[in-house]
């Protein structure tokens, strides 16, 4: 009899804890994926029907991978479900995909993207907390990131919505670096001058198809090593690289490392410790800078931390995304190289360029 009845009937009976039957499996799967239901509502009410199985059978999930045509990539099921519920209608090609959310390309705006949250939530007009972060604290690092650095922009959000339960930003696309014909003919020369293990760190710049992660406080100066996960992909560059990158760009690395240190000192006068940020080499419209992107781990301090300058700087630059050096103005050491690694995620082939 179950059969007969409509949709809205059929939600009903599930959210008052009554089991619809026949064709239970896919008809909340649907309202799952069509984002009318949360991830929480779909286990409940499988459960529901299939006390002994349903978990089980949303588990299998995850260790099936298919290849996806829209994006050219090989993902699980369960994750080639969320990043089609995480499309809004303006979203286009997948770029990346990070810890609470994906990235896509703006089809109305190619030089856009547009970041949506990976997860649905209950309430039409809000946020979840993690998404939302990112956000107010781009806003507050906009009110004392100076105009006038010379190698560092700050990434430009230009508009946040709700649409279907999911929370979106708009931002400019970071692309990677084109060299011109000079700054090519500089980097080959520069390239035939290394050592045969170190060629391919050129090579990674040439190809004018990456965007690289800037690291200089990593253990290893000469890394040029991808990074990501299963949407995601990147070169994580260390200082020596940085350094090489610079002279062929006509940039001045000296100058780089000041500037971080500025952006430091004036994030701590303004209460935020600048956690995990990145720092990424590339272009926005055609302009080759190092942006400063990925606010959702900026955080808050106290009044009382903040007086404790030295401590809070020292916290903030031992991350493998400033230099690791401690000079004898901040501490009494210097060339003290920090053991710290950031937590990154490697590509391990079987999978956020930004």
């Amino acid at each position: 009899m179950f059969g007969f009845l409509s949709s809205a009937e059929k939600l009903k009976m599930l959210e008052e804890g009554k089991r619809i039957g026949l064709g239970a499996t896919p008809f909340i799967n649907s309202l799952y994926e069509k984002q009318k239901i949360t991830a929480e509502q779909r286990d409940r009410f499988l459960h529901q029907e299939f006390p002994n199985k349903g978990k089980m059978i949303e588990k299998n999930q995850d260790s099936i991978t298919v290849f996806d045509p829209r994006t050219g990539k090989t993902l699980t099921k369960d994750g080639l479900n969320v990043v089609n519920a995480t499309r809004c209608k303006d979203c286009g090609d997948l770029l990346n995909g990070g810890t609470y959310g994906y990235i896509f390309r703006s089809i109305q705006n190619p030089t856009k993207i547009i970041k949506g949250s990976a997860k649905g939530h209950a309430q039409a007009y809000s946020c979840p907390p993690s998404f939302e972060k990112e956000n107010n604290m781009y806003k507050k690092i906009k009110k004392f990131f100076p105009a006038t650095m010379e190698t560092i922009s700050l990434v430009n959000i230009s508009k946040n919505w709700v649409e279907n339960r999911r929370c979106y930003l708009e931002m400019d696309e970071i692309r990677p670096v084109v060299l011109t014909k000079r700054q090519m003919k500089k980097a080959l020369a520069l390239k035939y001058s290394l050592p045969e293990n170190q060629k391919y760190i050129i090579d990674k710049l040439v190809q004018n198809k990456f965007l690289f992660m800037l690291l200089p406080g990593d253990e290893d100066p000469f890394r040029a090593e991808s990074g990501g996960g299963e949407t995601s992909e990147w070169i994580e560059i260390g200082k020596g690289v940085i350094d090489m990158y610079f002279n062929i760009l006509g940039m001045s690395s000296g100058t780089y490392y000041k500037e971080q240190n500025t952006l430091v000192d004036l994030a701590i006068a303004n209460n935020i410790l600048m956690n995990d940020v990145e720092f990424i080499l590339g272009t926005v419209d055609g302009e080759t800078r190092v942006y400063m992107i990925d606010f959702d781990k900026v955080e808050d301090i106290a009044e009382v931390d903040r007086a404790n300058f030295l401590e809070m700087k020292m916290k903030t630059i031992e991350q493998p995304m400033f230099p690791a050096k401690k000079t004898g103005k901040l501490s009494g050491e210097s060339n003290t190289k920090t053991r710290k690694k950031r937590r990154r995620g490697r590509n391990k082939k079987t999978k956020r360029a930004r």
